[in-house]
């Protein structure tokens, strides 16, 4: 079945499809943060290895933390509604630093997922044997 929106035939003009100007808001803008920097189970197991340390300190810095992602995911919905595109971060670098910028941040995006799945799995595995014991 062919797409409609991709007609090809010579007298048809061509027409570029682009995601819609101000449509992510400020709270999508920061779940969007929370999801790419903050997973909850970085929460989970840092927090009980930040308590002894930290003390009393450790819900300032959690209150920090989420004062950082507000300002990531605020820096995201602006940038997003200067340049709408579902590539986010490769998008934002091309434009302005460049294509080999935004070839990078493609390809550290990717590896730093990569590497960080696998190893949210192996914490979370950790934190599950030692919560349930054989």
């Amino acid at each position: 079945m062919a797409n409609p929106s991709m007609d090809s035939s010579p007298g048809a003009p061509q027409q570029v499809h682009r995601l819609e100007k101000n449509v992510l808001s400020v709270p999508n803008g920061i779940a969007l943060a929370a999801a790419a920097m903050a997973p909850v189970i970085a929460v989970v197991l840092n927090a009980p290895a930040a308590g002894p340390v930290a003390g009393a300190a450790l819900p300032l810095s959690f209150l920090l933390a989420f004062i950082a992602c507000l300002l990531v995911g605020n820096s995201i919905v602006q940038f997003a509604r200067h340049l709408p595109s579902a590539g986010s971060f490769y998008t934002f670098n091309s434009y302005g630093l460049g294509k080999t910028a935004g070839f990078f941040t493609g390809w550290l995006f990717w590896i730093g997922y990569a590497i960080l799945a696998p190893g949210l799995f192996t914490a979370l595995g950790a934190l599950y044997q030692s919560i349930c014991p054989r």
